[in-house]
């Protein structure tokens, strides 16, 4: 399952199963098709090309519309600072600076609204 982005100790628990689950999952595959899902998926975590840190920036931004547009409600529920938002959405930036903008000033209205603590 998903764990909390802002739980640091849980995120890095959750790469280490996502790779035993990655490699179980491709190893299902014929041999061919698992071993290049299984380098674009290494691609994307490793976040090198520009295609990978595209779709990193993606990954990010996406949960944080969702929790924008439900009013803050899992940043309010888990007293998530304004600084923490910044921290763990600033990697957007490398991929995508427009979206990173975008990201800030998200974060700085979910801040005046009171979803994210100051």
């Amino acid at each position: 399952g998903d764990t909390f982005v802002y739980d640091t100790a849980a995120s890095k628990e959750q790469a280490e199963k996502e790779i035993k689950a990655a490699e179980r999952l491709f190893g299902m595959l014929p041999t061919d098709q698992g071993q290049e899902l299984l380098a674009l998926w290494q691609e994307f975590e490793a976040a090198q090309s520009d295609d990978a840190k595209y779709a990193k920036a993606l990954d990010r931004l996406i949960p944080m519309l969702l929790n924008y547009h439900n009013n803050g409600q899992s940043w309010k529920e888990n007293s998530v600072t304004r600084e923490q938002a910044l921290t763990i959405n600033k990697r957007i930036e490398f991929g995508s600076v427009t979206l990173w903008d975008k990201a800030k000033e998200l974060i700085e209205e979910a801040t005046e609204k009171g979803w994210l603590k100051s």
